[in-house]
């Protein structure tokens, strides 16, 4: 599956502080219930969310890891690669990609791309995905309607997200009794999870969600294997660990 399914699978709340004085220990923190969104993404090539951090993706440059080496526009003669060369009115900013229409507003849900620089966060909100979680009586509820919990400890957030069946292709769950069930569909399975979330000083909260190495055919399902020699072996793909940093800010309060 794309490991960056921004999906995608993260929970998370935001609580707002306030304080009687200056000193940030001494701060109160209150819930607020509501819905919140996806505002800033980070892709680490490590477990642990450290090393060297991708905010965003080059459409024009798949070697370009940031927006001053990526180039912004692209040339549709498939030919040039500058603007200075290409036709005239075959240099594109931006275009939509249904093969139909040719502005942002009437173009096809995720249809629609940028050639140059976008942040994962863009790329969320391009592709309509809808992200949103909403927050109320210790009950985190997906988009797709999937509820999770939560509790709080000082500044640390706890979520437990329960396991379930789903469709990646679609992006829904399905409702299944058990994992047999879920393989029986053509679906797969996750496992309950617990993650933990850190409320900043501004309001927001960062989530981190690791990604473990896997092992991949080229139908995208996951294979058994131990390393990356085992993965070799079984004619895989492997995909080394990496860690996705979200910040979540309120969007909607209740």
């Amino acid at each position: 599956m794309n490991k960056i399914k921004l999906t995608i699978t993260i929970l998370g709340l935001i609580l707002v502080g306030c304080s009687d004085d200056d000193n940030p220990a001494s701060s109160t923190l209150t819930l607020i219930e509501g819905t919140y969104i996806i505002t800033d993404a980070t892709l680490y090539e490590t477990a642990d969310c450290s090393g060297a951090a991708y905010s965003g993706i080059c459409t024009t440059d798949q070697t370009a890891t940031t927006e001053a080496t990526c180039p912004s526009g692209a040339c549709m003669d498939g030919v040039n690669t500058t603007e200075a060369t290409c036709p005239a009115d075959m240099w594109l900013t931006a275009g939509c990609m249904d093969g139909v229409n040719t502005t942002e507003t009437t173009c096809s849900s995720g249809a629609w791309i940028v050639f140059g620089w976008t942040t994962l966060a863009e790329g969320i909100a391009l592709s309509d995905q809808d992200e949103s979680i909403t927050i109320a009586g210790g009950v985190l509820t997906y988009s797709e309607g999937i509820p999770g919990t939560y509790t709080i400890d000082g500044t640390t957030i706890s979520i437990t997200d329960p396991a379930g069946c789903w469709d990646y292709e679609e992006e829904v769950a399905v409702e299944v009794a058990d994992e047999a069930a879920c393989d029986a569909a053509g679906s797969e399975w996750e496992e309950a999870t617990i993650l933990s979330g850190t409320l900043n000083a501004d309001g927001t909260i960062t989530v981190e969600q690791i990604e473990p190495a896997e092992c991949y055919d080229d139908d995208d399902e996951e294979v058994e294997a131990a390393d990356e020699a085992a993965c070799d072996a079984a004619n895989g793909s492997w995909e080394d660990a990496s860690c996705m940093s979200l910040v979540l800010t309120l969007s909607t309060s209740q």
